[in-house]
């Protein structure tokens, strides 16, 4: 718990405090003076900022005692709980569900089509003398993952377009387009979820569609529609962009 107030400013809620990258400092005099930080967000509201390796990995390995339902996020989040949100039990349910679609012996037989996809990106730019590699690895990221949800490629494209605006800050996207994204978003999985449901094939988004939780399906205008496509795309995108780094 906070001991007394903060000797330096801490602001873990601001993109301004990572405009130059992490608040070393902050996390310096947090895990310091206040390892286990009750922050004050601009809505009233607060999270927990926990800072020490050692305490991390005890809530990690001790889901009776800490939840990370509602939200992973920062931001206050009163709807259904989603995929990555999910505390043991229930999350492990889910995940037993997916895990078969993403062994190595199920994933090998995508890679004649990504690298396809892969020269294809290179071709395009190969005449150009220049170009940012890591943005070429978001393309492959979205390629990708259209391939494990078994969506069409220009839709993979766009998810990941979508993240890239969902995952920054509004201070620098914008609060229009933030939300705007975030509306896209859940409309492409309530659309793609909703197509599965009724024409399932063998990918990753049509097992997450027709399982059953306790013995009932899975709504379509469940936030558990939408829940598996940003960690998808998370995933994808840190793979490759990485491994272009």
């Amino acid at each position: 718990m906070t001991p007394h107030a903060p000797e330096i400013p801490i602001d873990l809620y601001s993109a301004k405090s990572f405009s130059n990258g992490h608040p070393f400092e902050q996390y310096r005099w947090l895990r310091a003076n206040a390892p286990v930080y009750k922050h004050p967000a601009p809505d009233g509201g607060f999270f927990w900022a926990v800072t020490r390796n050692a305490d991390i990995r005890h809530i990690e390995h001790h889901p009776e005692l800490f939840q990370s339902s509602p939200s992973v996020g920062i931001v206050d989040a009163e709807i259904e709980v989603g995929f990555l949100s999910m505390d043991a039990p229930r999350h492990a349910h889910f995940r037993k569900v997916i895990a078969p679609r993403l062994i190595p012996a199920r994933v090998k037989h995508m890679l004649p089509d990504l690298q396809r996809l892969a020269s294809g990106i290179v071709d395009e730019v190969s005449g150009l003398g220049e170009c940012d590699v890591v943005e070429l690895a978001g393309q492959m990221a979205g390629y990708t993952a259209a391939a494990l949800l078994g969506i069409p490629r220009e839709h993979g494209h766009r998810l990941h377009e979508l993240f890239m605006i969902t995952h920054s800050s509004p201070d620098i996207v914008g609060e229009e387009a933030f939300h705007a994204a975030f509306i896209e978003m859940a409309g492409m999985g309530f659309e793609a979820f909703a197509a599965k449901k009724a024409n399932p094939a063998d990918d990753v988004l049509s097992a997450y569609a027709n399982m059953e939780v306790d013995g009932r399906p899975i709504p379509t205008w469940s936030s558990s529609a939408t829940s598996y496509f940003s960690p998808t795309a998370a995933s994808t995108r840190r793979a490759t962009s990485s491994r272009a780094g």
